[in-house]
């Protein structure tokens, strides 16, 4: 994968087919140059012996393909800068992935178009899982959760009408936080 912005939506799509009722995706770029990005959800865990080779190539849980790469490549990706990955389960609770990235180091792969996967997240699952999108920066904060605009909304689900509205919510919280 290319950027961050495809590894978001890998992992949030293992988030979704682990059943995860919320999702809570986190980017922090450190003025010191690290980036700390996070994925967390309250899917159904992983049991000990998948979460031990997790990471490793061709490992997956999947039925449609077999392939079992995203981990591995965030893993790699991150190493390459000196940084790491990590992740944590519990079966019936859920996981963390946490990726930190030296983004100082030539290898550091780029942000991609964070803001069009976090709105093709929330637009592709209108109801569930929820998404709690998050990002912090030396210019600031930004947050969105598919709760909040739900019930701005009325409580109904998300649908292609908010299509403008939500693009732009998210534009507008997370562009001025991320560009770099």
């Amino acid at each position: 994968m290319r950027d961050l912005s495809m590894h978001i939506l890998d992992i949030a799509q293992n988030s979704i087919q682990a059943g995860a009722k919320r999702v809570c995706l986190s980017i922090q770029m450190q003025a010191d140059g690290w980036l700390l990005f996070s994925a967390k959800d309250d899917g159904h865990g992983m049991p000990p012996r998948l979460l031990a080779h997790a990471a490793e190539p061709f490992v997956t849980t999947g039925t449609a393909r077999r392939v079992g790469l995203g981990l591995p490549l965030l893993k790699q990706s991150a190493e390459r800068t000196g940084g790491s990955l990590t992740i944590e389960s519990k079966m019936e609770q859920g996981t963390l992935v946490t990726a930190r990235m030296d983004r100082r180091s030539m290898d550091c792969i780029p942000l991609g178009d964070v803001c069009a996967s976090f709105l093709t997240l929330v637009m592709l699952n209108p109801q569930k899982p929820d998404f709690l999108l998050q990002a912090t920066s030396p210019k600031g904060q930004a947050c969105f959760d598919t709760r909040t605009a739900r019930s701005i909304l009325g409580g109904r689900p998300l649908g292609p009408n908010d299509y403008g509205w939500v693009k732009e919510s998210i534009d507008q919280a997370f562009k001025p936080i991320l560009e770099v």
